[in-house]
């Protein structure tokens, strides 16, 4: 924790804030300057070693001056040190108001992250690196920031660019984006988020692996590209294209599903799940007599098939053959798909 802590001050000069609080030149700013002087003297260059005399010092200083943008900003500093996120926060919103900076944005951003006001956070993150912040740190931390939210696609994509400028960088960030989601409501993706930050795939079935940790986490693009790269590899990997089929699916791409079933039927011709797959991809694009042409053959192969039942049956209901459609519903019920027997009975005959 308390490496995390350090790391965590340590961004706030990366981004531009130097131990150095200048106050304007005039009687009562210097004086003012005396007290952040003191308070500098605290910084270790890492974090205050003193925060609460820090911020004693630099409150004196702000009852002398009270525009002295600078000193809000170390004191916020203080603050967020020794857990005061709200005084923080305040403190930083003061600096901001009185002298906008990138660093001001990012440490007030943390101040809303540490408040649970994540969203906020990422749009202070976001200014920051409008103003000129540094790359590396600020997407780093709003990285954690998405992660926070679940939002596993915009937290990569910001760990890729780290990534391109300093990798050592990128390592930590993905260390903490792991450990933030175990301990949140997010634990489900902890072993696919470990998979995709830690693989360097260098095979198809590498490729393929980390493609299914993408699917489970909803990055549907990246998990394309990483079961594109598979095929790549080994044309004959059928389970390679079966995944880039559902990826597809769930991006709305039906007909480049179909030609991934296609393939997958070409190296395994009495496959039935392809069959369905291709079959629900069909109805989607509304091409029924396919659809149906498929799970009929799903059905043939495989007589005790639920969910190809069940798809049949919203084929036949698509096509307006309700009675072989509640046939097929009554039949994936028996089977045991419980969603097929809820729908019969809200919606009777």
């Amino acid at each position: 924790m308390r490496a995390v802590a350090c790391l965590c001050f340590l961004l706030v000069f990366a981004c531009g804030v130097t131990a150095q609080t200048k106050a304007p030149d005039a009687p009562a700013a210097r004086r003012a300057q005396v007290w952040a002087d003191h308070a500098q003297t605290l910084w270790d260059g890492k974090q205050y070693t003193d925060p609460r005399q820090a911020i004693g010092f630099l409150t004196e200083a702000l009852l002398i001056h009270p525009k002295f943008a600078a000193a809000y900003l170390q004191r916020g500093i203080a603050h967020a040190q020794i857990g005061r996120h709200r005084e923080a926060w305040r403190d930083f919103d003061d600096s901001l108001r009185l002298a906008p900076s990138h660093a001001g944005y990012f440490n007030r951003g943390k101040a809303h992250r540490d408040l649970g006001e994540i969203q906020l956070a990422i749009a202070d993150f976001d200014q920051a690196l409008r103003l000129g912040a540094s790359p590396v740190m600020v997407r780093g931390a709003r990285a954690l920031a998405h992660a926070r939210l679940g939002d596993f696609g915009p937290a990569l994509d910001d760990l890729d660019e780290v990534a391109k400028l300093d990798w050592a960088g990128a390592s930590s960030f993905a260390m903490l984006l792991v450990a933030s989601a175990r301990s949140g409501k997010h634990a489900h993706a902890i072993e696919d988020l470990d998979l995709v930050l830690t693989m360097t795939p260098v095979d198809a079935a590498d490729f393929f692996r980390r493609g299914g940790s993408y699917v489970n986490l909803g990055l549907y693009p990246r998990a394309v590209r990483d079961f594109t790269r598979a095929v790549e590899l080994d044309p004959s990997h059928a389970r390679a294209l079966g995944g880039r089929a559902l990826a597809r699916m769930s991006l709305g791409q039906f007909q480049l599903a179909i030609e991934d079933h296609d393939r997958i039927l070409r190296l395994r011709p009495n496959d039935a799940a392809t069959y369905r797959d291709r079959c629900e991809a069909s109805s989607r694009l509304r091409d029924f007599p396919r659809a149906l042409e498929d799970c009929d053959r799903a059905v043939a192969l495989q007589p005790g098939y639920t969910l190809a039942y069940g798809t049949r049956g919203d084929v036949r209901m698509g096509m307006g053959n309700r009675a072989q459609a509640y046939n097929d519903y009554r039949e994936a019920c028996l089977r045991g798909d419980a969603s097929r027997c809820e729908w019969l009975k809200q919606n009777p005959e």
